[in-house]
């Protein structure tokens, strides 16, 4: 389950966990001003 779990939790929780980096990076040059641009 340790592994399923860190999978499941990876793939949803990937973008809204690493928001601050992964969606920063993606969404930087988009919303720079905003860096939450889904509002999570």
């Amino acid at each position: 389950m340790h592994k399923l779990q860190s999978r499941f939790f990876r793939r949803p929780f990937r973008p809204t966990q690493l928001r601050s980096s992964e969606k920063l990076s993606t969404f930087s040059p988009k919303l720079p001003s905003s860096p939450d641009p889904f509002g999570v």
